[in-house]
């Protein structure tokens, strides 16, 4: 009798790591599902965009840019479709998705300001895309 107890104890201690894995590999499961959700890829194609354009400080790299641009913004637009598609998020993931948006499209937005200001270095294509984009959003 005196050694049930110790028993049922060392039963649950070897358990619990076992339960400890699986709970762990759910967890990260559930949290690169989030990192590779649409919404993230949403953000993640934004920041590329703005990158995209913060490399421009010539003519002939406005013109490359123009056409990957225009690939960047169909795969935001995708992504965008997929992501109404989801779950809802929860209240916290959701403002926590808004946030990383709004940064992110303030950085598309300072992108591109700074190229209108430049006059997107003299590239018609590269001007016509931005433009394009920008009544998308």
């Amino acid at each position: 009798m005196r050694y049930l107890p110790i028993l049922l104890l060392g039963t649950l201690l070897c358990l619990s790591p076992a339960e400890a894995r699986v709970h762990h590999a759910r967890r990260a499961t559930a949290h690169t599902a989030a990192e590779h959700s649409p919404a993230q890829g949403m953000v993640q194609t934004l920041n590329s965009m703005s990158a995209q354009l913060n490399s421009v400080h010539s003519k002939a790299a406005a013109d490359a840019a123009a056409p990957q641009l225009m690939e960047q913004y169909k795969e935001f637009r995708s992504l965008q479709a997929a992501a109404e598609e989801q779950p809802p998020m929860s209240a916290a993931a959701l403002e926590r998705h808004l946030s990383s948006m709004d940064l992110a499209m303030n950085d598309f937005r300072m992108a591109c300001a700074r190229l209108i200001q430049e006059k997107f270095y003299g590239s018609a294509t590269l001007g016509k895309a931005v433009r394009k984009i920008a009544r998308g959003f």
